[in-house]
């Protein structure tokens, strides 16, 4: 629902992709070869994204529960055929109209909504073609923009503009359509001639392993296996791995996931304002996998592949971003909207309290 990558876009992507930091913080110890007699499925090299970034992956039997330090908020993932950035409804004024109105009251000329309207928006893209990925690295990078907190929720009156929770939500969100501040793990899904299953599980578990239960801080995976971009930030994860009762090289794996909708997905927020308990927005999806490696001398099992299993053979994450440590750079695809002027705007809204 979020979006079907057009060509321009995929463009976009593609460049960005080309400025991803490369290295990791994960266990740099060589993994010991399986055992000649061992028998592990079989994948090409270039699927191990993941642990070539971070380092072989290790698991132990048990359960283990784990929550970023913070909550990614929900937000309007701001569909490229909709003109709620640049055309106001009933009366009132977009995010964008009200954008230039406050840099006019402080006489600087901007033409931000007439520049979507151009050169942007497009009527005919399909239904789920968007910015979930601004929305979704927003969310992690920034605090929650709205005045208040989602207790005290209002709007908030600047230069004689008064700005709703989804106005700035929507401004913070316009300025990470492009970012250099994330790193991409597994391939994107795009036609038959890729592989349905990467993201792999055992590359699943190292990102959880290393962000999640490693940093304490959410990542961003495409929650859809197919050509389609649901691009989500994850939360938290409750995973629970087993031992087979016969095969001393398979671990069984069971992974519950917290994850945040975006306004609009689901029936809890159709208001780009919505303002609700933020805890309304988690959506729980839970991933089964087989985990196959060897067990250490120091009772730690040193995983070599991995396969999904059950219906998470058909749903799976497609790919992940993870943050670049001392990463910076985002901006607007629209010229007119600067960083510096959104960060303002945001900051004083803070501070008001109407």
């Amino acid at each position: 629902m979020f979006k079907k990558d057009s060509i321009f876009q995929l463009a976009i992507f593609m460049a960005l992709t080309t400025l991803f930091a490369c290295g990791g913080d994960g266990d740099s110890s060589p993994s010991s070869p399986p055992p000649a007699s061992a028998s592990f499925p079989q994948r090409d090299s270039k699927y191990n994204s993941a642990t070539d970034y971070y380092g072989p992956l290790t698991v132990q039997t048990g359960e283990l529960y784990a929550q970023a330090n913070v909550l990614p908020w929900t937000g309007y993932w701001l569909p490229t055929n909709n003109t709620y950035m640049f055309q106001g409804t009933n009366g009132g004024l977009s995010p964008l109209q009200k954008y230039d109105q406050y840099m006019a009251a402080k006489g600087v000329t901007t033409t931000a909504a007439a520049y979507e309207s151009a050169n942007l928006y497009n009527p005919i893209a399909g239904p789920a073609d968007g910015h979930c990925d601004a929305w979704a690295t927003a969310s992690i990078y920034e605090p929650d923009p709205t005045p208040g907190g989602w207790q005290n929720a209002h709007n908030a009156t600047l230069n004689g503009v008064s700005f709703t929770p989804g106005d700035l939500k929507a401004l913070l969100t316009d300025i990470y359509e492009t970012e250099t501040l994330t790193h991409m793990l597994g391939e994107k899904y795009v036609g038959t001639q890729d592989d349905f299953n990467d993201l792999y599980p055992d590359q699943f578990q190292r990102i959880l392993q290393a962000e999640i239960y490693g940093k304490n801080r959410p990542f961003i995976v495409d929650r859809d296996p197919g050509p389609d971009v649901w691009n989500t930030p994850i939360y938290s994860a409750d995973v629970t791995i087993t031992a087979d009762s016969s095969n001393p090289n398979l671990m069984h794996e069971s992974a519950l996931i917290g994850t945040v909708n975006a306004i609009d997905e689901s029936a809890f927020g159709q208001d780009p304002n919505w303002e609700g308990d933020p805890t309304l927005a988690i959506y729980n999806e839970e991933y089964t996998y087989d985990l196959y490696g060897t067990t250490q001398p120091d009772g730690t099992f040193l995983v070599q592949t991995g396969v999904w299993t059950g219906d998470s053979l058909n749903d799976h994450p497609d790919f992940a971003l993870v943050e670049v440590d001392g990463a910076s750079g985002h901006s607007s695809l629209n010229p007119q909207v600067t960083n510096d002027a959104v960060y303002e705007i945001i900051g004083k809204a803070q501070t008001v309290s109407n």
